[in-house]
């Protein structure tokens, strides 16, 4: 079973929290072996210095606890004079939260690892998802989250 729980302030949360729940039940296999806990934080940006990510999805390989943060707004001409905040539109934080579910499934069924160490390779490239020596969308599991963005969005 998946636990989902929620922090932050969450545009429509009824109606998030409902969708949340039926792309669980969408992306994730009846059966788990195990139960799993996963905490969605909706933060205000989520800016790294001069990098930002509209949501983010970590597994610290040790519990079977996963976090998915999503960002509520986008700092446009970031670390500039002019920068200013740009809400997301409900749209754009439903398709982000479905790519990270689709990561949260990943980390679950071992398809992708948090290890560094990870020796395990998915069509030619390491497990480990922050590999920045390849393009974004190049790496297969990102073309799997990708591929479930609009598709699921039609749950909302």
């Amino acid at each position: 079973m998946i636990y989902l729980h929620y922090k932050g302030r969450f545009p429509q949360f009824e109606r998030f929290k409902s969708f949340c729940e039926e792309v669980v039940d969408d992306i994730f296999p009846n059966e788990l072996t195990f139960d799993w806990s996963v905490g969605i934080q909706m933060r205000s940006n989520l800016c790294y210095g001069m990098h930002q990510d509209s949501g983010i999805c970590y597994y610290g390989g040790t519990d079977n606890i996963i976090s998915v943060e999503l960002a509520r707004n986008y700092i446009a001409d970031l670390g500039k004079k002019t920068e200013h905040t740009i809400p997301y539109t409900m749209k754009e934080l439903c398709v982000t939260l479905v790519h990270e579910m689709v990561h949260c499934k990943q980390y679950i069924s071992g398809e992708i690892s948090s290890l560094h160490n990870s020796k395990k390779m998915i069509e030619g490239f390491p497990q480990y998802w922050w590999n920045d020596n390849f393009g974004h969308y190049d790496l297969p599991w990102e073309r799997e989250a990708h591929s479930y963005e609009e598709v699921l969005l039609d749950l909302w």
